[in-house]
């Protein structure tokens, strides 16, 4: 290697040395901050590092070097040489003259403490299991090519967002699921870690259906309006007028054309889900009025008025065949309202796949939720109005729904209906109201095409 142009070196400090010759010259400009440094200490062995700052020290004659050492190494008195740029072996524009005859260098033995050098792992460190933290596993290859999420994580959706200029922030939010959906695409998500995409109150058109389909769309929940549904104990119940009287103040939570449900009268037909058309409030009282549909009686029973967020947010179906349709298997989506023109499916659940739906409502819809052969849904609290079938499945389907109230209403075909194999209908608390039939084929009986809904 090229002799360093400056004859002596002494230590300083743990991270400064001190360069000089006979005449005294600077060598600030040798060691300009950024320059890599390579300090022979002898007995404690070999340290690389890069220069932070260098100041002449006219005075006496010297140069003071201070230098950031690579893994947080110091200098130690037996400080013998320093080399600095071109001049470091390990440097990739090192001299030709350092190089062997053929420029068949011998390789520097890797370390963790220097930053550079590196070795390729064992073939036993590749398999996961022996070292993982060295493990070359498809997974960590995909991870290096998409990106990785690797912890939680938000995206935002608002009415006020912009697909084109959004980046999914609190204050710069997507306009629709599907561009937040997009932004995740092609990425792993970590285990452990969970994507949720935050749907703020508003009316949303869906013009396409929204598809679920990220490998890892287990680690993913889409919310709409999450807070605590409302039961309100039931003051009176006109049946003309088609009213519902409850102590308090729910104006703020209650608009026209919201569904509402009651729930634990033990009036025969009183329980169900209901079209809102106005309310006022006097007295101390808030007056439910509902849209033209038969009130079972005047007599409230004990009933409770059953209050759903869901109905603030809004996903208005305009295209064809199916809102949502969940390929993969969906953590959850809770606090949706979905409705469209009676001809299309508000959820379908695809084969092999399960997925949770909290506090939902379905309404106006040829079918509120489809289930495809071996999937299995869970769906909690949920209300399904105005339909021509509340739940469908084809196949061998679980469906279970043992939390919270479910209220199907107003399905002019059928209630729970399967077509070919076993759909396992598990309930807890389950209102059927105004439907043609609760199930098709009745449960526990063979009919569509081999069908037969197992319910308990």
């Amino acid at each position: 290697m090229s002799d360093p142009i400056y004859s002596t070196v002494a230590y300083v400090s743990g991270d400064c040395f001190a360069v000089s010759n006979a005449a005294g010259d600077t060598f600030a400009g040798e060691f300009a901050a950024g320059v890599r440094v390579w300090a022979d200490c002898r007995a404690d062995g070999i340290r690389l590092g890069t220069v932070t700052a260098a100041t002449h020290d006219a005075a006496a004659g010297r140069t003071l070097v201070t230098v950031a050492l690579d893994a947080g190494a110091v200098l130690t008195p037996n400080l013998a040489a320093v080399l600095h740029g071109n001049d470091i072996p390990e440097s990739l524009c090192s001299h030709a003259a350092q190089h062997a005859i053929g420029g068949r260098d011998p390789l520097w033995p890797a370390s963790s403490a220097l930053a550079g050098l590196v070795r390729l792992a064992s073939a036993a460190e590749t398999q996961a299991g022996i070292n993982t933290d060295k493990a070359v596993t498809p997974a960590g290859l995909a991870s290096a090519a998409k990106g990785l999420v690797s912890a939680n994580a938000t995206i935002h959706v608002a009415t006020t967002g912009s697909d084109a200029t959004g980046d999914g922030s609190s204050v710069a939010p997507f306009a629709s699921i599907p561009r937040a959906l997009m932004a995740i695409a092609g990425k792993v998500i970590a285990p452990g870690a969970l994507v949720t995409i935050l749907v703020a109150d508003g009316v949303y058109t869906v013009p396409a259906t929204i598809v679920v389909d990220h490998p890892d769309a287990d680690k993913i929940q889409i919310l709409g309006n999450t807070s605590a549904e409302t039961m309100v104990a039931i003051a009176a119940v006109d049946a003309a007028a088609r009213t519902i009287t409850v102590p308090g103040d729910y104006t703020a939570v209650l608009r026209p054309g919201d569904i509402a449900g009651i729930v634990g009268s033990v009036t025969a037909g009183l329980n169900g889900a209901y079209l809102v058309s106005g309310i006022t409030q006097a007295n101390g009282n808030t007056v439910i009025t509902c849209a033209t549909e038969t009130f079972a009686s005047s007599a409230a029973g004990g009933g409770s008025l059953f209050i759903k967020p869901a109905n603030r947010c809004v996903l208005r179906f305009t295209g064809t065949y199916t809102c949502w349709l969940l390929k993969r298997s969906l953590a959850s989506l809770v606090g949706f309202r979905v409705e469209s023109n009676a001809s299309q499916i508000g959820l379908v659940l695809r084969a092999n796949s399960a997925s949770t739906i909290y506090q939902c409502i379905f309404y106006n819809l040829e079918r509120g939720i489809h289930v495809t052969e071996n999937a299995t849904l869970s769906t909690y609290s949920t209300v399904v109005k105005q339909c021509n079938y509340g739940v469908g499945s084809e196949g061998m389907c679980f469906l279970n729904m043992t939390l919270g109230t479910t209220i199907l209403d107003g399905l002019s075909v059928a209630a729970v209906a399967a077509w070919g194999g076993q759909a396992d209908f598990v309930a807890a608390t389950t209102i059927f109201r105004n439907t043609a039939a609760q199930f098709s084929p009745a449960h526990d009986t063979l009919g569509n095409w081999g069908a037969f809904i197992s319910y308990r």
